[in-house]
């Protein structure tokens, strides 16, 4: 949470105002060379920082003055702040007041207006380039005044612009330049300036024209090492330093554009592609010294107005052209001798149409060396030139066909080719006298047969023997010639075995006849491939001629040399399959099998093994695996798969390549990837039998790009790359040769530039136009509690440093941390032209600092005050304890162990203080009792304290005297001891009891409370108040015996009797001890009579008779009266009863009297008593 106060700007700031944002300790600003010191004067200075104190013109030193009223004002110019940090402050308040105005006057606005003792004293800030200060005092009370140091943040400097001064012509040994604004004349240095343009141009010399050294200037001339002589575009760049109002140096540059368009240029005629003779070449007009202009050409031999022009001609040609530049209207001049190449000629052609049956036509040339290509010539007799009319035989009926010749100038000759085909069949072959037969072949057919033995039609009659030449006319009047040979016999050849691994062809007399059977691949030729079939087995052969055939058994002999085989020249030796009679070159091993081959160079070798009369031969072919580029190679890592067979020239052709990303796609056909290999020289591996050759291929690295970003307002910038010597393009750039950039021709942003190495290899990357913008500092108050929390500071726009108090961070804050006074918050975006910073100031309050009680000891049951007091903090404080204490600056508290209580005192926005205060809680000591024997209450014992620790405690025995002893001897009771412990000072009461029963005492009460009970009320109850005793005997005295005694129950006891008795109580406690007491108690007679006043003598069992109920009568006698006074009943005893008759006879319902005459049983005395009855039936 935030914690701040948001104080409104106030006129005067006054003496303990928390609106004020100062700190007297902070400083500003720093310069190489002492600040000047001022006393308060009317004056107007400006230095970029100082001092300035009261006028010290005052009664006392370091006091300024009654009735002062001065006026100090500080202008820099360029600056954008002015910090003013007051070391202290004091005036007459009210009456001597300071007032400072953000501005060259007092008519500016007011900044604050000092008055009073401040602290911490202010810092302000002006923003205006001046501040203003104006104190005035009265005549009644002076102060110590103030001491203020001030400083300045200036604004960068403008960067001069430059303009050509010099009338340009070409060439130009040197121009004269000048700066908008003086520059210090040690700037104007060679090293200081660069010049781009056409042939790379360099300077030699900087000549200042209108300053000494040290001083300013303008002027300057720029002497260059060789004249400009090329037309096109130059421009000067000044990289140097200009000062400041307070003297600060600050890099800058500046940068003009100037055109050379007169100056003189050459041209060339340069070949692009030469052609055959009738053909087009092609020829390039190159400019020495382009200026980059449209220049106009003009040729002899054509009427294009461009720079490469075709050219079309059988024989050599002088080729000129003139070139104009359109500016300057100079002109260039050049020839150039074209000479085609020789077209070749054919010195044999093939004339008009033939046969087929034409012998073989061998070419010559005028340009020998060359290739024939033609649909029938194969490959194997295009150098020689061969052409075989025969391939045409069975073809269509007219055959043309394109002989082109290519010399090997890569220029052609050609030859037609009619040849109209012919085919008289193969050799045939009859036995004598064997049926006519038609001859074979007479292609194309309807044409003639000539010949012996022969008719037209081609029917042949073997009638007689030898061989006959037989031809065939065909329709399109080519003749064809072959023979037919008739024998009266075959002669079959004198063969019965054949070797399996050997071509062997039969060869049966006559020839011409038709071989059949196993492994015969040719029938005319008897060719027989033995290795075709199983070997080691009789086959049977069958020579057929015209009319007759024989056979021929021949049995396959197996003999198999092996396959071919082949081996590097590094291998020793030639392993053979399989045993035999060998032989070949190098030196044979039995041992091993095998060939020393390790002499022998590469070649092709012949071995034969040789059984049964047979031999076979397996070719042993010595390598020399190597792989060569045709040419050093780079690429690029944007080039993919690369042909590896264009690169490089290999032997033998099915090799495998290795290396890295290199893939065979297709038949031995591999490929290289410089995308996936990555930058670097890779080494590529070829590899063959065992047998390794290498090579290089080497991958261009993307080129080492810095991250560049300008402001939009920077001047042109040199941007370098790794490796240099390359070009630059894209957007921006005024010379992508020396890669001059002007950040002001793009837009703000991101933007793709593009760097082409010297290899070709282009990198892409991006530059950054950074968009000029103000800063901003938000969400910061002017006053901050001191609290620890975190306040996060708004900066606008991001991507600058912020500083607090100068040191880089984060822009956030703990006031806590930062500690009380104020502080400088300051963020800075941008460089050079894009430079922009903002500075505020902010206060801390003081924290919330106390004391609280200091640590005490109290005993187990004692009360203590604990306290806090703090200072610090802004408005009230509040404490509040723990241990349930609360509020308050002091509690009285009563722990029972040893406590820490922790207070927090708050202002409502500091950090709280929070102390502690611990207080010791003796605990309660425990002691031992020794106990004297139990005696009677009477009798004396004693008792002994023992204390935990001899000698640390003292006791006290409260009685009517106070005794100090650990030993006190009395009778058995509770005494108190007071046990003091001396080293804490802590007193414990004890009440502790010399041994013995407590005093015994006989002692009752009798109920009822009066001298006599009735034999009537006859009960008496004993209330016991008995102390003592443990048992005990009771006797009421009236023969009864004793009872026990028993504490607590009330003892009931009826007197039966009449008279005085006397109560005997004993009492008795555990050791035997004892007590009695006696008590008399007296009990009276007393007389009570029932008489009945109505019955029913029906004889339900109820009320049936009367009868008379008393006690404590002696003698008696009662009396039944009748209405009328007649004697109806009469009885001298209680136990007699009168069942309402009279002389046996019931009486009617009626009232009756009863008269009763008694005695008092104890005193004899007469009484009677009168009542009536009433009968009812």
């Amino acid at each position: 949470m935030q914690s701040h106060f948001d104080n409104t700007p106030q006129l005067i700031i006054r003496r303990i105002s928390l609106a004020i944002l100062l700190m007297a300790s902070f400083l500003y600003a720093s310069v190489s060379i002492a600040q000047p010191t001022y006393t308060m004067q009317t004056a107007i200075v400006d230095d970029c920082e100082g001092k300035l104190t009261d006028s010290e013109n005052g009664p006392e030193t370091g006091q300024y003055d009654h009735n002062e009223d001065y006026t100090f004002t500080v202008c820099v110019d360029g600056a954008t702040e002015i910090i003013i940090a007051f070391n202290f402050f004091s005036s007459e308040e009210t009456y001597d007041i300071l007032s400072v105005y953000d501005g060259p006057n007092t008519g500016s606005p007011l900044l604050a207006m000092l008055t009073g003792s401040i602290q911490p004293p202010p810092v302000l800030v002006a923003t205006s380039g001046c501040v203003t200060f104006h104190f005035t005092s009265d005549d009644n009370i002076v102060a110590a005044g103030w001491d203020l140091d001030w400083s300045v943040e200036i604004v960068d400097p403008v960067p001069p612009t430059l303009q050509v001064m010099s009338v340009l012509d070409c060439p130009m040994p040197s121009v004269t330049f000048q700066f908008d604004t003086p520059v210090d004349c040690d700037q104007m240095i060679a090293g200081n300036f660069t010049i781009l343009g056409p042939g790379g141009p360099s300077i030699a010399q900087i000549n200042p024209l209108d300053c000494m050294s040290g001083e300013l200037g303008q002027l300057f001339e720029v002497i260059f090492s060789a004249p400009l002589a090329n037309p096109g575009t130059y421009r000067l760049l000044f990289n140097g330093a200009i000062q400041d109002a307070c003297g600060e140096w600050h890099d800058v540059g500046a940068n003009v554009v100037f055109e050379l368009t007169n100056c003189p240029f050459n041209v060339e005629i340069q070949l692009v592609d030469d052609a055959c003779a009738g053909d087009c070449g092609s020829v390039h007009a190159e400019i020495i010294g382009d200026a980059g202009v449209a220049y106009s050409f003009a040729w002899g031999h054509t009427p294009l107005n461009q720079s490469d022009v075709d050219v079309c001609t059988n024989v050599a040609m002088l080729l000129s052209v003139t070139v104009t530049d359109p500016v300057s209207l100079v002109t260039a001049s050049a020839q150039y001798m074209y000479t085609p190449r020789p077209n070749p000629v054919i010195l044999n052609p093939i004339q008009d149409t033939v046969c087929s049956s034409m012998g073989d036509h061998f070419y010559q040339s005028s340009l020998p060396g060359g290739r024939y290509y033609s649909n029938i010539i194969p490959e194997w007799l295009q150098v020689e030139g061969r052409y075989q009319f025969w391939r045409h035989s069975w073809t269509g009926p007219v055959n043309v066909d394109i002989v082109t010749y290519v010399a090997p100038n890569g220029c052609e000759a050609y030859d037609t080719v009619v040849v109209l085909p012919v085919d008289p069949g193969s050799i045939e072959a009859a036995c004598l006298n064997a049926p006519d037969f038609a001859v074979n072949g007479g292609n194309p057919a309807g044409g003639i047969w000539q010949g012996p033995h022969i008719a037209p039609n081609g029917v042949f009659s073997p009638v007689a023997t030898g061989s006959f030449v037989v031809n065939y006319t065909a329709p399109n009047g080519c003749i064809a010639y072959k023979r037919v040979n008739v024998s009266d016999g075959i002669v079959m050849p004198d063969v019965d075995t054949l070797c399996s691994s050997q071509e062997f062809d039969l060869v049966a007399s006559p020839y011409g006849g038709n071989w059949s059977g196993p492994a015969v691949v040719n029938s005319i030729a008897g060719r027989v491939r033995p290795w075709q079939v199983a070997p080691n087995q009789t086959y049977t052969y069958i020579y057929t001629l015209e009319g007759c055939s024989d056979t021929m058994d021949i049995f396959i002999q197996e003999l198999w040399a092996g396959d071919d085989q082949a081996l590097c020249d590094a291998d020793t030796f030639l392993m053979l399959p399989q045993p035999g009679n060998w032989s070949g070159p190098g030196t044979y091993i039995p041992a091993l099998n095998a060939f020393d081959v390790s002499a022998l160079g590469p070649g092709e070798y012949d071995y034969t093994i040789s059984a049964f009369g047979c031999t076979d031969v397996f070719r042993l072919y010595i390598l020399s695996p190597w792989a060569n580029l045709y040419e050093p190679v780079s690429y690029c890592q944007e080039d993919m798969w690369i042909d590896i067979d264009d690169i490089t020239s290999f032997d033998p052709n099915w090799g495998v390549f290795t290396g890295p990303s290199v893939v065979e796609l297709g038949d031995d056909v591999w490929y290289f990837n410089p995308l996936i290999a990555g930058p670097g020289v890779h080494n590529i591996v070829f590899e063959a039998l065992g047998c390794k050759d290498s090579f290089d291929i080497t991958v261009e690295d993307y080129a080492v790009i810095p991250d560049y970003s300008f402001c939009e307002l920077s001047p042109a910038q040199l941007l370098t790359a790794n490796p240099p010597g390359g070009t630059w393009s894209g957007a921006g750039f005024l010379d992508g040769a020396s890669g001059l950039f002007d950040p002001q021709l793009l837009p703000p942003g991101l933007h793709p530039i593009f760097y082409t190495a010297p290899s070709g290899c282009m990198s892409t990357d991006t530059i950054e136009i950074i968009l000029r913008e103000e800063v901003s500092i938000n969400g910061v108050a002017q006053i901050y509690c001191f609290t620890d929390t975190v306040i996060n500071v708004i900066i606008a726009p991001l991507g600058g440093t912020f500083y607090i108090n100068g040191v880089p961070s984060a822009p956030s804050f703990n006031p806590s941390l930062l500690g009380t006074g104020t502080h400088e918050l300051f963020y800075t975006r941008g460089s050079g032209p894009c430079a922009s910073d903002e500075r505020i100031f902010f206060s801390v309050t003081t924290p919330i600092t106390g004391v609280v009680s200091p640590p005490d000891s109290i005993c187990y049951g004692e009360n203590a005050v604990i306290e806090a007091d703090a200072s610090g903090g802004i408005g009230s404080l509040t404490a509040s304890w723990d241990q349930g204490l609360g509020f308050g600056f002091s509690h009285i508290v009563n722990p029972v162990s040893n406590t820490l209580y922790t207070v927090t005192i708050r202002d409502g926005c500091s950090e709280p203080y929070t102390g502690s205060s611990f207080l010791f809680v003796h605990q309660p000591f425990d002691i031992d009792v020794v106990n004297g024997p139990a005696v009677c209450y009477d009798d004396t014992s004693f008792i002994e304290i023992i204390p935990p620790i001899p000698g640390q405690y003292a006791v006290f025995w409260q009685l009517d005297s106070i005794i100090e002893n650990t030993y006190l001897e009395g009778q058995p009771g509770i005494y108190q001891a007071e046990v003091l412990e001396l080293f804490s000072g802590c007193m414990q009461t004890y009440d502790l009891a010399i041994s013995g029963p407590p005093p015994l005492s006989a002692n009752f009460t009798v109920i009822p409370n009066k001298s006599c009970v009735d034999i009537i009320d006859n009960t008496v109850q004993i209330i016991d108040l008995s102390t003592g005793y443990t048992e005990g005997w009771i006797d009421f005295g009236d023969g009864t015996g004793p009872m026990p005694y028993v504490q607590g129950e009330v003892i009931a006891h009826d007197y039966t009797q009449i008279g005085e008795f006397t109560i005997s109580l004993l009492l008795t406690n555990e050791l035997g001890c004892m007590d009695s007491l006696t008590r008399k108690v007296c009990v009276d007679n007393r007389v009570v009579m029932y008489v009945p006043n109505v019955f029913s003598p029906n004889g339900d069992g109820e009320n049936d008779v009367v009868k008379i109920e008393a006690y404590g009568l002696g003698d008696v006698l009662w009396t039944v009266f009748g209405r009328f006074g007649e004697k109806i009943f009469e009885a001298n005893t209680l136990d007699a009863t009168w069942d309402g008759t009279h002389r046996g006879q019931p009486l009617d319902p009626n009232v009756f009297v009863i008269h009763v005459v008694y005695t008092d049983q104890a005193t004899g005395a007469s009484g009677e008593r009168i009542s009536t009855v009433t009968l009812i039936r």
